[in-house]
């Protein structure tokens, strides 16, 4: 392999990939090691930037992973928390300290 970005273009032409950069792995790499529940301040040092705000803007936020939010606070909701629907009133909830 004499030059990184030859090789990288004729893997990506092989592998039938188009408007793909080299440097687009940096946006993956970000998104999935959040994805993966690494934090913040590892992920900039691992990426390589100066900052959170410049790890913001490469971080990819799509409706799966609201989804997924929504699930994990879904879970915690229901085993940390004492609400049972009240049986005498409808559409009312009890709350149990």
């Amino acid at each position: 392999m004499k030059r990184i970005s030859r090789t990288f273009r004729t893997a990506l032409k092989e592998a039938g990939i188009k408007d793909f950069r080299f440097h687009d792995l940096r946006h993956f790499a970000s998104t999935n090691l959040r994805r993966a529940g690494v934090d913040t301040a590892s992920v900039v040092k691992i990426v390589g930037h100066k900052s959170e705000k410049m790890w913001k803007r490469y971080n990819a936020i799509e409706e799966s992973d609201l989804l997924n939010a929504a699930k994990k606070l879904n879970t915690y909701l229901e085993t940390n928390t004492l609400i049972t629907p009240a049986s005498t009133a409808a559409g009312s909830v009890s709350v149990t300290a």
